[in-house]
């Protein structure tokens, strides 16, 4: 923007942190069409955006900047603005709400959790140019960005965006095992994260105890039966992977005397 005498009164809007600057700098200027300066200056603006609750304007921003980072989604992914961004959008109608009080307390989902989802929807459907970003590529990237808040799988506002995401990828061809895949990772990472209750162990409490297993959807919800069905089905993925049903079966019928808690000793 220092380039282009044009462009001053932006540069000094931005210097002063007015939300419309920011705005115009992002959706006009090189700021947001290069990745180096978007990720330099650019996510500093959306900051701004943030902070002042212009949420529709960070969403529109998004729209725009997301697809020129879908070959190099680390850059995002793993940027702790860009986190915080996504997580302050995500929680935009329980912020406003607070302030409004019980006028929009009933409301769910809210108008921003509904634009944010409709703005992804909108990059699926523009995606798939040949030569282009993939219907597959922005789904993974929303899929990651969203499973990287932490409590996703509390978080009602996620889980709206969650199970919209997860419907889609049943739409496109190769879509569903991306996001399976993705929370395979993540199931696999929560059990590893549990080094007291190990698989065996988890398993031997659901068969002797009745005590569930690990789930990465602590409460299911029939609000949300796609991302319950992905959910599902990567638990049952896990479960024939490891053949621990399976071998206790193999050992209890071998033996009738065998106790189900010594055939997994």
């Amino acid at each position: 923007m220092t380039s282009d005498p044009s462009l001053h009164p932006i540069q000094k809007g931005v210097q002063a942190n007015s939300p419309l600057a920011c705005y115009v700098a992002v959706v006009m200027t090189k700021v947001g069409h290069s990745v180096d300066i978007f990720l330099t200056d650019g996510l500093k603006y959306l900051m701004t955006l943030v902070t002042t609750g212009y949420w529709k304007a960070v969403i529109n921003s998004l729209l725009l900047v997301v697809p020129m980072f879908l070959h190099q989604t680390q850059y995002l992914l793993e940027n702790d603005k860009f986190k915080k961004i996504v997580h302050s959008v995500i929680q935009a109608d329980r912020i406003m709400s607070g302030f409004s009080g019980k006028l929009m307390k009933n409301v769910f989902p809210g108008n921003i959790t509904k634009m944010f989802t409709a703005m992804i929807m909108h990059q699926l459907q523009l995606s798939g140019t040949p030569g282009g970003v993939t219907r597959n590529d922005v789904l993974e990237f929303w899929i990651k960005a969203f499973t990287g808040i932490e409590f996703w799988n509390t978080d009602r506002d996620v889980q709206y965006v969650m199970d919209s995401l997860v419907r889609s990828a049943f739409m496109y061809k190769g879509a569903e095992n991306i996001v399976l895949d993705v929370f395979f990772m993540l199931y696999k990472a929560l059990l590893n994260a549990n080094k007291e209750q190990t698989a065996i162990s988890s398993f031997m409490s659901w068969m002797v105890f009745g005590n569930s297993m690990p789930s990465l959807m602590e409460k299911p919800s029939k609000e949300w039966p796609w991302l319950a069905y992905g959910i599902l089905c990567v638990e049952s993925r896990y479960e024939e992977d490891s053949q621990l049903r399976n071998v206790v079966c193999t050992l209890l019928s071998r033996d009738s005397k065998l106790t189900d808690r010594k055939s997994v000793v």
